[in-house]
């Protein structure tokens, strides 16, 4: 499980959990909503410091 703060231009911070790799509720949760993970969604995430050096198989279909 990941968790992101984010600010947005007015300088609200929002926090959102990536969860995976077994976890319950796998996806992306802002606290309203769950999405579903994808390649695309990932590829945001999982860059620089974030990016991880070993994955598990059940996110293995959407590592980008």
């Amino acid at each position: 499980m990941t968790l992101l703060r984010m600010s947005d231009t007015s300088g609200r911070i929002h926090e959102v959990v990536l969860r995976y790799a077994g976890c319950a509720h796998r996806g992306i949760d802002d606290g309203s909503t769950v999405r579903a993970l994808t390649k695309q969604a990932l590829a945001d995430v999982l860059v620089g410091p974030h990016r991880v050096g070993a994955i598990g198989m059940e996110i293995s279909d959407v590592v980008p």
